[in-house]
């Protein structure tokens, strides 16, 4: 018999089970994305799902409600009149066996995180399932028909890699040659690859430069709570000129499990100004030093593997010069704006949203 759980408290043991299912597999975020990061930087809330079967747990998952941001005196009565805000599931559910996988199992879940939706009433749910280099437990063929039923929508989407176990040599001759080439450039100009150590280099190398770029801002009192909440297994680096006072590029990378994950990063107008292709160095010597520790997979993170933007096709070009090892993967997303309010749009617009 199923039963399952729905709580804002991280159980005792999550670590443990977490660390359980995610040999050789991209589970990691689940830990990457840490609680005090979520909270700190997008004031998001965790809740944690666990389905058991005649008391045993099969299967588990962590959400984030991410909140409407900012908030407005009406924001209370949007949420429930339309819902606001995101809910996600960041590499899940996952499974301690692959019993779990049966049918059962997931529409049980499916129900869960409607109950779960109804208590926080978001506008969207989303989906991102645990992938793996080796096996997972998850059925995506189980987890497309029992989600795909209940009105979620299914989006293609790949991550692009490197096996780091491969001779460094083969690695290096498999780069796309204007890699290569950028390598040797920022090498000749002697850059300079900085790891961010605390908080005065992470406010002037770092986010100065990471501000003056991305579209998301951090706030300035939030800094240093920011760079305190930052996982332990995160690690950003700058790339410089020889005397340290030019920021040209940063990447932050999340080791964990053996696999390296790409995150955010930034290109200043400095590099393009002194022409120097910094993000190709920084990424290769990156890949070097990774594989120097041991770890197993260098991890580009999500592409649309049939990109239809600029902005996706952009993405997908500059992540190709480095690998076409591709491993593809469904998301699921559902739009959760209330009936109430669809209705009052098809009245308004005499048109189906």
């Amino acid at each position: 018999m199923l039963m399952g759980t729905i709580s804002d408290h991280s159980p005792a043991d999550w670590d443990e089970l977490v660390a359980k299912v995610r040999v050789g597999s991209k589970v990691s975020s689940q830990s990457m994305l840490s609680t005090k990061w979520a909270k700190t930087v997008h004031n998001a809330r965790d809740f944690y799902l666990q389905i058991f079967d005649n008391d045993n747990l099969v299967m588990f998952a962590k959400f984030y409600y991410y909140p409407e941001i900012p908030e407005t005196k009406f924001s209370f009565i949007k949420k429930y009149i339309r819902g606001s805000g995101d809910l996600i599931c960041v590499n899940g559910p996952l499974l301690l066996n692959a019993e779990a996988n049966a049918e059962s199992v997931w529409i049980y879940f499916v129900k869960l995180v409607g109950k779960l939706a109804k208590k926080v009433r978001p506008s969207s749910i989303n989906i991102y399932p645990s992938y793996g280099f080796s096996n997972t437990h998850v059925s995506f063929d189980i987890m497309r028909k029992v989600i795909g039923e209940n009105k979620f929508v299914e989006k293609k989407w790949a991550t692009l890699y490197i096996n780091l176990t491969e001779d460094e040599d083969a690695i290096w001759r498999s780069l796309h040659n204007s890699v290569r080439t950028a390598v040797r450039k920022c090498l000749k100009q002697e850059c300079m690859v900085v790891k961010i150590q605390n908080v005065d280099e992470y406010k002037q190398y770092y986010l100065k430069n990471y501000n003056g770029w991305a579209a998301h801002k951090y706030i300035p009192s939030k800094i240093k709570n920011i760079w305190q909440a930052t996982p332990k297994n995160t690690a950003l680096y700058v790339v410089t000129n020889k005397n340290m006072n030019l920021v040209y590029s940063g990447i932050t990378f999340s080791e964990d499990n053996g696999i390296v994950d790409i995150g955010s990063m930034f290109l200043t107008p400095a590099a393009k100004a002194d022409s120097v292709p910094t993000q190709d160095y920084l990424l290769w010597e990156m890949i070097k030093k990774y594989k120097n520790n041991g770890c197993q997979y260098f991890d580009f993170s999500g592409i649309n593997p049939n990109p239809t933007t600029e902005k996706e096709k952009s993405i997908e070009y500059f992540k190709r010069k480095f690998t076409n090892k591709i491993l593809e993967y469904p998301v699921f997303s559902k739009n959760n704006v209330s009936f109430i309010f669809r209705l009052y749009l098809m009245i308004k617009f005499k048109s189906k949203i």
